[in-house]
């Protein structure tokens, strides 16, 4: 009798409440994409969409590692994002090195630089490499600090304010 009703009690957790959870809205930034981007192919147990993950986002990752962690943990659900915010770039254009590189010896004399990764954004399949990234607020290096220090300064009296 009592473990007929904890059945019961056990399946309507499962259908009612398990199904009631709300989707979380992922916000449509860079990292929002590329963290919806691991979670659908985190969670799919899927090998050839980790594949795609890693060779588009995350090369670092291997895809027999990805899919051992997927299987000793189940999976993940969003539950929240506890807050969202653009960051703002202050100062000035960066000098445009997307593609670290490593140095490698060819003579006593002689080095050459010889790049062993790419940075994309995972939407617009770009990078900064040779044009660097400029900032939501241009302004001398030299004042950057200030600046910076004077803008998150009158976001915290505007939110006082609220």
């Amino acid at each position: 009798m009592l473990s007929r009703t904890i059945f019961r009690l056990v399946v309507f957790l499962i259908v009612f409440v398990g199904t009631g959870r709300a989707q979380v809205n992922v916000p449509d930034t860079p990292a929002g994409r590329t963290l919806q981007a691991w979670l659908d192919a985190f969670n799919s147990a899927d090998r050839s969409k980790i594949e795609t993950y890693i060779k588009t986002i995350d090369h670092k990752q291997s895809v027999d590692g990805m899919l051992g962690f997927r299987n000793g943990t189940g999976g993940f659900d969003l539950v929240s994002i506890e807050s969202s915010e653009s960051l703002h770039i202050v100062g000035e254009t960066t000098g445009g090195g997307a593609h670290p590189v490593a140095p490698h010896i060819v003579a006593d004399y002689f080095m050459v630089g010889v790049p062993f990764a790419k940075s994309l954004d995972p939407v617009t399949k770009t990078n900064w490499e040779g044009t660097g990234v400029a900032p939501d607020v241009s302004v001398a290096a030299d004042d950057a600090l200030e600046t910076a220090e004077k803008l998150a300064n009158e976001k915290i009296q505007a939110a006082k304010k609220k």
